[in-house]
């Protein structure tokens, strides 16, 4: 669950903010806990778009227990909620209602689209991945004494069928069934469902908890011992192994694909959003790339816009299938430029030379704009 800064300041603080607010829910003897759920919720929410989906499992989890207090809680939960999201929400403090709408359009209406490699095959927001894609980076990427304590996890929350436990399996099925769906954005591995990493992560700790009181029962001490020290073992194998990948953790894939060398050969991309963009691999690119690349990759480590203007499109034969093709072959030679707009222009005629400009002004005030995600 850990990386580098920029990393940690989107979606490890989103994961933090709604493991607490599982946490914290299971308090409802304690009449407080109303408040601190509602402003925990509306924190989940204000930390990343995503954090709106939290709703999802908190308001099903407290209905199902049946009791009278925990249902009427949630009228307490909500517009407290709705309360605290607008007090640390400051560009919606004026037109509340407008402005929201516009922060809900930017984020459910993203017209960027970055392709990824799942299993060598090429998908972005149009040509989506497989429903299954959740489940199958789950058993890819998490340590492996992780993933067979979470399994034994799971398996205890959902035989005892008790509250917690099936808000703790609400909670981390919620990501896992809306990456499934149609036309989610595909990109960056595990980083777009990472909540539900964190609550596996809980599952765990279940299913090491299960274990070790297993192991009370046996009449062989030896055996108990056997037992604790293999799940103790588990536990820190899992994280020497993470740390060993560390500060590219989102480029970590456990030993049933092989590593990150197996995962590689099965057409699985090895890194996402430049997290592996280290001195070394910026010292292997300038000596390796071609100049135009080269600069265009210095300003992108710099933060600047881009714009790729593609000259001598009077060579290229008309028809926008013809300079599609182009534009993927730029793309596949250099997948970091599969963000950047692309202009086709010809010095010789000016074809397009008078729509530089435009692109350029587009691209620069997209960059001032400060949209929260």
């Amino acid at each position: 669950l850990f990386s580098e800064a920029h990393f940690a300041t989107l979606d490890a603080q989103l994961t933090a903010w709604w493991l607490i607010l599982w946490a914290v829910d299971q308090l409802r003897p304690s009449d407080n806990a109303l408040v601190r759920v509602a402003i925990l919720a509306r924190l989940t929410s204000a930390a990343k778009f995503t954090g709106w989906l939290a709703w999802l499992p908190l308001i099903p989890s407290r209905l199902i227990t049946g009791e009278r207090r925990h249902v009427l809680g949630l009228l307490v939960i909500i517009p407290v909620g709705l309360l605290t999201f607008w007090l640390v929400s400051p560009p919606l403090w004026h037109h509340p209602w407008r402005d929201f709408q516009e922060h809900a359009r930017l984020n459910l209406h993203r017209t960027m689209s970055v392709p990824i490699s799942f299993f060598g095959e090429r998908y972005d927001n149009v040509d989506t991945l497989p429903w299954y894609n959740a489940v199958v980076w789950l058993f890819i990427v998490t340590p492996l004494p992780i993933l067979i304590l979470g399994i034994i996890g799971l398996s205890s929350c959902l035989r005892r069928r008790d509250g917690p436990s099936i808000s703790l399996v609400l909670h981390w099925a919620t990501l896992m069934i809306v990456r499934a769906l149609p036309h989610v954005p595909p990109h960056d591995g595990i980083r777009l469902f990472l909540p539900a990493f964190g609550f596996w992560c809980v599952l765990a700790g279940v299913g090491a908890q299960q274990l070790w009181d297993t192991s009370s029962r046996f009449v062989d001490g030896r055996r108990m011992i056997l037992v604790r020290a293999a799940v103790v073992a588990a536990l820190a194998a899992g994280a020497a192994n993470m740390a060993r990948y560390y500060p590219q953790t989102l480029s970590h894939y456990n030993l049933l694909v092989g590593g990150v060398r197996g995962a590689a050969a099965l057409g699985m991309e090895p890194a996402y959003w430049w997290d592996s963009l280290d001195a070394d691999v910026l010292t292997w690119l300038n000596q390796h790339t071609e100049q135009d690349a080269r600069i265009a990759g210095y300003a992108w480590e710099r933060g600047r816009g881009l714009i790729l203007v593609l000259n001598k499109s009077d060579a290229v034969p008309s028809g926008p299938a013809r300079r599609e093709h182009v534009v993927r072959g730029i793309d596949d030679k250099y997948p970091s430029f599969g963000i950047i707009p692309k202009l086709f222009v010809s010095a010789t005629s000016g074809k397009g030379v008078d729509d530089i400009w435009p692109l350029v002004d587009r691209v620069a005030a997209a960059q001032r704009q400060h949209i929260q995600t």
